[in-house]
């Protein structure tokens, strides 16, 4: 299915991803109108025969299922029809018509399956205005990945009018039950920004590091790109750091919660000429986790400092991360502060 064809897809509007595999799709569209014990027990047995190539029983028996208006059933014989070679001849006119009466009957694969013919023109010529109905119908029934597919129409104007604010609510929607694409979607549109929605630098960069999380490589190679490391990378930095100091460099209370990030407290000390004994010149405290309220960068958090108190504050701690030479980017003030809270 390709639904960045040129012919659709407002070039230069915006750099979009979609998952589109069919394995994924199946995977992800389960969701559909049972039918009694006794249909669900005749279609396992459609499968049963069809497997051991009885096909004219099979095709007996699914027919029998469609005649009584079982979604699943419907379903079944459109996705025969699409592919051919089995109890039914090939047959996209035939299988588009399945497809929209099992997603009357509520069955939300067969909404997907009739949105894509609508919009590729499988069976019929392209009708983008359809599609979007089929798809938005899904996506209302609580398909993510037809609401990443009706995030993406809207927000490149295809079969309505194009809308930045409203393809970000179907992205969002998308986003929150784990698709990886929509993330994606959403860190590009909110960090960007269009004419019709304010750029919103800190949730775009959330929703981007959620889908390189969640395996997105174009997430992945954009956050590169910018010089993101992720909380794990800065931490074995630091402890990098710590190991080359000589002992300059300490830490204490470390904690490592992976992908979530981690905390620790860096601290300098000298003696105090009593055996085993030391006075503390300064400390700062790290911290690095994804927040949607916060850019996911180093976060460090000043304590004390008895030697130096005119380093206190901002100045000091941007001395401190430049001898570390983290080679991040400073991030905005209240990040500093706030990320530790």
């Amino acid at each position: 299915m390709n639904v960045t064809n040129p012919v659709w897809a407002r070039l230069g509007r915006t750099l979009l991803t979609l998952c589109l595999c069919a394995a994924g799709l199946s995977a992800a569209l389960a969701q559909t109108r049972a039918g009694t014990p006794e249909q669900e027990q005749r279609l396992a047995e459609f499968h049963k025969l069809r497997k051991a190539n009885d096909l004219p029983a099979a095709k007996a028996l699914l027919d029998a299922l469609v005649a009584e208006g079982f979604p699943a059933a419907q379903l079944q014989l459109a996705e025969e029809h699409l592919e051919g070679g089995g109890p039914v001849p090939k047959d996209q006119v035939a299988a588009l018509r399945l497809f929209e009466r099992a997603a009357e009957g509520g069955n939300v694969t067969a909404m997907n399956r009739a949105g894509w013919m609508y919009l590729d023109g499988i069976g019929i010529d392209k009708n983008p205005a359809a599609a979007l109905k089929w798809y938005q119908r899904a996506a209302e029934a609580g398909d993510a990945v037809s609401a990443n597919y009706v995030g993406y129409m809207v927000d490149n104007g295809i079969g309505t009018a194009a809308s930045g604010k409203e393809a970000v609510r179907w992205w969002r929607q998308a986003a929150k039950a784990k698709n990886a694409s929509a993330m994606n979607n959403l860190g590009i549109v909110l960090t960007k920004g269009r004419s019709d929605l304010p750029a919103q630098a800190d949730e775009g960069h959330y929703w981007s590091v959620m889908a390189a999380v969640n395996g997105h490589d174009g997430a992945k190679n954009r956050l590169v790109g910018e010089g993101y490391r992720s909380p794990v990378e800065v931490l074995k930095a630091i402890n990098t750091i710590v190991s080359q100091s000589g002992g300059r460099y300490k830490v204490a209370n470390f904690k490592d919660n992976g992908i979530d990030g981690g905390t620790l407290t860096l601290y300098s000390s000298v003696s105090t000429g009593s055996v085993g004994k030391e006075e503390v010149t300064w400390m700062m405290d790290f911290g690095t986790r994804p927040d949607p309220a916060l850019r996911t960068t180093i976060a460090a958090k000043f304590q004390k400092s008895h030697l130096r108190p005119d380093y206190e504050g901002p100045e000091w701690r941007k001395k401190i991360l430049a001898a570390m030479q983290l080679g991040v980017a400073s991030p905005d003030h209240f990040v500093w502060d706030g990320d530790l809270k």
